[in-house]
């Protein structure tokens, strides 16, 4: 890989080429794609993708990349000192953080387990790029988890305020 890395930019190696012979995406892309999933912007996403793939870049690997931020953002929430934990060597830990406080743990947790399925699947598919693409939609609607609890309680008021109301109803005829 590395020959192949020369053999394309010459003797001085500039990220942007190993990116381009690899078939990585850049961390500015993957920045991005996440601004879209927090804006809730499908058809951004699908676009973005398409770019991607017409740029030749394996979408495997971006799948992956994207799963890795997602973890990052992950961390950001839960240590109180990230920059041990992180697997960062091309993103911005002040837009990390920014973008963290978007997302609840619960969502990156449910993202990150629909990119895992996606991955076997595009491993398995002759429609890869489907397969990523209807994953994003998935992601665009990750929402953080309600506590059964909560749900439960949030029943019984109304239930009880009802209850109330008809009392009242019957009390006036």
């Amino acid at each position: 890989l590395l020959d192949q890395v020369i053999a394309y930019s010459g003797r001085k190696i500039k990220a942007e080429s190993v990116e381009s012979v690899l078939g990585i995406v850049s961390g500015n892309t993957l920045e991005t794609f996440v601004n879209q999933i927090i804006d809730r912007q499908p058809a951004a996403l699908v676009k973005l993708t398409q770019e991607i793939v017409k740029q030749g870049k394996d979408l495997g690997l971006f799948c992956q990349s994207l799963m890795e931020y997602l973890r990052n953002l992950l961390i950001m929430k839960i240590s109180n000192q990230p920059e041990v934990l992180l697997n960062t060597h091309n993103y911005s830990l002040e837009i990390l953080k920014k973008q963290a406080e978007k997302f609840h743990s619960d969502e990156l947790q449910v993202m990150f387990l629909v990119l895992t399925k996606a991955e076997m699947e595009m491993k398995r598919s002759s429609l890869s790029q489907m397969v990523f693409e209807m994953a994003l939609l998935r992601l665009i609607e990750a929402r953080p988890f309600k506590k059964i609890d909560e749900l439960i309680e949030k029943i019984n008021r109304a239930e009880d305020h009802l209850a109330e109301l008809n009392q009242n109803s019957k009390i006036k005829t």
